[in-house]
């Protein structure tokens, strides 16, 4: 749970649309108690000394019924600790999801990376995975400061 609430400030302060709704550090915690025990779903933790560094947490997802490619690998979400980055601790986790998702005969992983995590971005272009679709927003007076 500390690592994913780096995670929601670390997003919140790239863009205020992630900032988490009350509650959701309760809500994130269910959630991850019913993917541990998800058969489609993948949670791994790097631990170091007894204390978790880093998680991933993917799942199997579909697509629409229109597609010939419908099952595809989808990574929820990856986080390291900052003392623990650029020592291979994420790319280890990519890769034992990368080998989870082949072995249920998943070929393609996809995830979202906000266009201002820049850091992000570079990481997950060095490891292979490529520009695809973007996702555009448009902001209604109702929602002032929201992404």
């Amino acid at each position: 749970m500390r690592l994913w609430e780096q995670l929601a400030r670390h997003h919140a302060a790239l863009d205020p649309f992630f900032t988490p709704c009350a509650g959701a550090a309760g809500n994130f915690e269910t959630h991850l108690r019913q993917a541990i025990a998800a058969e489609d779903f993948l949670v791994l933790v790097c631990v170091s000394e007894g204390t978790v560094v880093g998680y991933a947490l993917s799942s199997v997802e579909q697509h629409p019924p229109v597609l010939e490619c419908r099952a595809f690998g989808h990574l929820d979400d990856l986080v390291v600790e900052v003392a623990f980055r650029r020592r291979g601790a994420a790319s280890l986790l990519v890769s034992r999801t990368i080998e989870w998702f082949e072995e249920r005969g998943i070929g393609r992983i996809e995830l979202e990376v906000a266009e201002t995590n820049e850091p992000g971005l570079a990481f997950w272009r060095a490891i292979g995975f490529s520009d695809f679709q973007r996702i555009m927003v448009r902001k209604g007076d109702e929602d002032p400061g929201r992404g």
